[in-house]
């Protein structure tokens, strides 16, 4: 169905065909709220990188998502784009640094969440430390997720 209402090049929609005030051969769709782009089709906001995803690779497995590989929500060439669980899709947050700060110690509390369950890392002395103990657990457990990541 996007195929023949949509063109992709170079991760951008286009549309194929005029579409009320839109004109054939311009941009399909805005950005979101919260950095996605977004294409209204038929009346339906649709999420452009599952639009890109599912023209290049056909329907979205149930349960899954798409991740942008890179982390940049707008970026969606489709070598960007893959298809993954939730679980693994969390894995790639970058706000996640992997430690809380201990009152009761006054040192950092190093912890990373695999497959659900939350794993001790250890008290440290200075945030880079306990920082540092979350990116070796990461490269670990998270092992799908991209080198970038860990900077």
């Amino acid at each position: 169905m996007f195929n023949e209402l949509l063109n992709y090049q170079d991760g951008e929609l286009y549309w194929a065909v005029s579409r009320g005030p839109s004109k054939a051969g311009s941009r399909a769709g805005s950005t979101h709220s919260e950095g996605y782009r977004q294409v209204q089709v038929d009346g339906t906001r649709l999420l452009e990188h599952r639009i890109i995803y599912e023209m290049h690779n056909g329907s979205i497995p149930e349960g899954m998502q798409i991740d942008h590989i890179n982390g940049v929500k707008d970026d969606n060439r489709i070598e960007n784009l893959r298809v993954v669980t939730s679980s693994e899709n969390n894995q790639n947050r970058r706000q996640a640094k992997g430690f809380i700060f201990h009152k009761l110690t006054g040192k950092f509390m190093a912890q990373i969440r695999v497959g659900g369950k939350q794993i001790y890392l250890g008290l440290h002395d200075t945030p880079v430390d306990a920082r540092a103990a979350y990116l070796r657990a990461k490269r670990k457990y998270h092992v799908s997720t991209p080198a970038e990541y860990y900077s």
